[in-house]
């Protein structure tokens, strides 16, 4: 993931509240399916933040999407340790 996209992801995922939840999920749900595809570049998310504002927002922040919320935590979890499904 090259470019503007992990900033601007970045930026989606950190501004939830003035995006929405839809976005949001489409933002979380890009990096998800991203990490699924290329686990060998999680360092490059990593090195970019994007991880760091991921697990903050999923974590941390009041979204409204609580039950959607709990399927991408356990996806990127799994996607995060390397297992597939």
């Amino acid at each position: 993931m090259y470019g503007n996209l992990p900033r601007s992801l970045r930026h989606i995922i950190s501004n939830a509240e003035y995006y929405g939840p839809s976005l949001f999920l489409l933002a979380t749900d890009v990096v998800t399916v991203y990490v699924f595809q290329e686990p060998s570049l999680l360092s490059s998310l990593q090195e970019s933040g994007l991880t760091d504002v991921v697990l903050h927002a999923l974590l941390v922040k009041e979204v409204k999407v609580r039950i959607f919320l709990f399927s991408l935590i356990f996806y990127f979890i799994l996607s995060f340790f390397g297992f597939k499904l």
